[in-house]
C-alpha cells in the first residue's frame, strides 16, 4: 500500500507546494496533505493540490511514523489576508500574485478586485483580471469586445451585425423546421379515410397558412382535401357536370418550396399534387376512385 501512496506523493510534491500536513511514512517517504479524519486505526488524508472536493486517501495509522502539522494553502491565504490592512494596495497585489502561484484562482480574483476597488486605474491588477482599456476606460473582456463592435458567437468574436444576422437566420431555420413538421403532420392526417379527420387537417393547414402569411398553403390545403375526398369517396358512380376543366392528379406527387411570410424568407417544402388540366364541357358519369 505504501508503494501506491508514494506514487501519488510524487505528483503532489512536484507542484512545489508544501502548505499542508507532512506525513512521515514508515518506509521513509513523505506525504503532503491534510488529515481530515482519524477513525478505526486509519487516517483519511486529502492530498495537497487535489482540490477542496477531493476524495481522501485512506492509509493505516501504523504506516505513519509522525505527522508534522502545517497550514493548507487556503489556510495560509486566510492568515496572510487577515494580516493585511484593507487599504494596503501593494500588499493585496502581492497576495494576489502569491495566490496565482499556489493555484488559488478564486482568492486571487478576490484580492485583485480589492486592488482595483482601491485603485481603479491599477494597470497590473486590471490586466491580471483580463480587463482592457478602450477609449481611456477599463472594461471586462466582453464589454471591451462589445465596444469594438464585436459579439461572441459559437465561441468566436465576430462583427456584431454578422452575429445578429446569424442568430436571426438560425431562429428562422428553427421556426421553419417547426412549421415544416406541422405541415407534414397535417398532410398525413388529410389523407385519412375519415371525413372529420380530413376536414380538421384542412382547417389546420388553412389556419397555419393565414398565421404564417402563406397563401399558397391555403390553396394547397383545399387541393389536398379535394383530392383525398375523391380517393375515399367509395366505389359508387358519380354523375359530374364539368364545364371548365378536369384536374387529373399525376403520380408521384411532387414537392414544392414556398416562402415563409414575414421577414425571414425561409423556404417551406410541402407535397403538392400536380394537376393536368383537361378542358371539357359535358356531363359524364365518373367511377369512384377507391
Amino acid at each position: 500500500m505504501l508503494r501506491g501512496i508514494t506514487c501519488v506523493l510524487g505528483i503532489a510534491v512536484s507542484c512545489g507546494v508544501a502548505m499542508a500536513d507532512t506525513l512521515h511514512l514508515a518506509n521513509g517517504g513523505k506525504l503532503e496533505g491534510k488529515v481530515v479524519e482519524r477513525r478505526d486505526g486509519k487516517l483519511h488524508v486529502v492530498l495537497d493540490g487535489a482540490g477542496l472536493d477531493a476524495v481522501p486517501v485512506v492509509i493505516a495509522a501504523s504506516e505513519v511514523v509522525r505527522i508534522e502539522p502545517s497550514r493548507t494553502r487556503l489556510e495560509e491565504y486566510t492568515a496572510r489576508a487577515s494580516a493585511l490592512a484593507f487599504v494596503d494596495v501593494e500588499g493585496r497585489l502581492a497576495l494576489a500574485l502569491w495566490c496565482k502561484e499556489q493555484g488559488l484562482l478564486e482568492p486571487m480574483r478576490r484580492e485583485l478586485e480589492r486592488v482595483v476597488e482601491l485603485d481603479p486605474d491599477h494597470a497590473q491588477a486590471r490586466e491580471l483580471l483580463g480587463h482592457e482599456r478602450v477609449d481611456g476606460r477599463w472594461m471586462g473582456k466582453e464589454q471591451a469586445m462589445a465596444a469594438r463592435g464585436l459579439a461572441l458567437h459559437e465561441g468566436k468574436w465576430i462583427p456584431a451585425a454578422e452575429a445578429e444576422q446569424l442568430v436571426s437566420e438560425a431562429r428562422g431555420r428553427a421556426r421553419a423546421e417547426k412549421i415544416q413538421r406541422e405541415i407534414d403532420r397535417q398532410v398525413a392526417l388529410i389523407a385519412l379515410p375519415s371525413a372529420k379527420d380530413r376536414n380538421a387537417a384542412r382547417d389546420a393547414l388553412v389556419a397555419l397558412g393565414k398565421a404564417e402569411q402563406m397563401p399558397e398553403l391555403i390553396d394547397v390545403a383545399g387541393q389536398l382535401a379535394k383530392y383525398w375526398k375523391g380517393r375515399h369517396s367509395g366505389s359508387r358512380n358519380v354523375t359530374t357536370e364539368m364545364r371548365a376543366a378536369f384536374a387529373q392528379i399525376q403520380q408521384p406527387i411532387p414537392t414544392r418550396d414556398i416562402t415563409l411570410g414575414g421577414t425571414s424568407n425561409v423556404p417551406i417544402r410541402i407535397q403538392l399534387p400536380q394537376q393536368s388540366l383537361i378542358s371539357v364541357n359535358t356531363t359524364t358519369v365518373l367511377p369512384g376512385n377507391r
